[in-house]
């Protein structure tokens, strides 16, 4: 299994993405209010039907990285180095998202990492679905086949959902 990218996302139709930052003491790393124009990396901008964010937008993302490897000490678990570190970056924070899902916030954390097996199943570890089910959010997982020698996910990735 080769990591890939853990992502908490947190969206509102009625409240503000500054009330989740307030509320958990993090800066995103994106977010987007209600009515904000949605653009491109290159500046442009999106086509007429979803050019407007419908919802507000709270992103906290942990990608695959060396720094984040390292912060896993078991071999096994680095496949969910991301996961791992995304979680250690919200420990304690549970009420807080308990209170923000009882003010119609929505919530769920999404995975992802790339296998050479064609069967792509993967387990989480006891103590990470521990932590994440403290976190109290949905979890969204896939897995996509690699080809090369470098792990690299193919072109025409399908998923392996969790």
């Amino acid at each position: 299994m080769i990591d890939g990218k853990a992502t908490l996302v947190i969206s509102s139709h009625t409240h503000m993405a500054s009330d989740v930052t307030r509320a958990l003491g993090i800066l995103p790393d994106w977010s987007a209010e209600r009515g904000d124009e949605r653009v491109r990396d290159d500046g442009t901008s999106v086509s007429l039907r979803r050019r407007y964010f419908e919802s507000a937008m709270w992103a906290l993302e942990v990608d695959a990285s060396p720094a984040t490897m390292m912060a896993v000490d078991d071999d096994a678990a680095k496949g969910f180095g991301t996961l791992y570190v995304l979680v250690d970056r919200l420990l304690g924070r549970g009420p807080s998202l308990a209170m923000l899902r009882d003010n119609d916030y929505t919530m769920y954390i999404r995975w992802y990492g790339t296998s050479g097996s064609s069967q792509g199943g993967f387990l989480l570890p006891k103590d990470l679905l521990r932590d994440i089910a403290e976190l109290g959010c949905d979890f969204f997982g896939n897995v996509y086949p690699f080809e090369g020698e470098h792990g690299h996910a193919s072109r025409g990735m399908r998923a392996i959902n969790a």
